[in-house]
């Protein structure tokens, strides 16, 4: 408060004889500075780069799925080959490499959480996900060759995609 009511006294009279113009800089920076969050305290860094690593993973997934998709309908159009084959072998790799990322994270977090060692929690992660991958497959294929009469040759690809998928991701992420 005495800073602030020298300051208003030598603002408003125009002179005091106690505060100098460098003083009052002085006095103002270092208000001002202990005002201010550090920018360099390790929290603030560590949250700044999970957010910049999350925004750039979404944006990674969501570019690559997109061009997965639009290369999927020109090799269609220039083959002559059914859309869905195209589909699902290029969504089959996308997802080996979405899988596989997850599995590696989640196994050194909770390698971190846990003190277990990132490889057997790979594999009990590549494990888990393998069997829900055989819900997953199942509940696909039915739905294609049941509600949306699809060719059972195309939903045999697909369904080999989604296996290729999940092989994929389990090998990335024990190796």
């Amino acid at each position: 408060m005495s800073f602030w009511s020298s300051f208003l006294r030598a603002f408003l009279h125009g002179h005091d004889d106690n505060i100098s113009p460098t003083s009052l800089s002085v006095s103002r920076a270092s208000v001002i500075r202990s005002h201010q969050p550090s920018i360099f305290s390790p929290s603030i860094a560590i949250n700044i780069i999970q957010h910049r690593l999350s925004v750039q993973t979404v944006v990674t997934a969501f570019y690559l799925l997109v061009c997965f998709y639009h290369s999927s309908i020109y090799l269609s159009i220039y083959l002559s080959m059914p859309l869905s084959i195209y589909l699902s072998i290029y969504l089959s790799i996308y997802l080996s490499i979405y899988l596989s990322l997850v599995l590696i994270y989640l196994s050194i977090y909770l390698s971190i959480y846990l003190s277990i060692s990132v490889s057997s929690l790979s594999i009990y992660l590549s494990i888990a996900v393998w069997s829900l991958s055989n819900y997953i497959s199942c509940f696909v294929s039915i739905f294609l060759s049941v509600c949306l009469s699809i060719n059972p040759n195309h939903v045999l690809t697909i369904n080999l995609s989604i296996y290729l998928s999940i092989y994929l991701s389990i090998y990335l992420s024990i190796t």
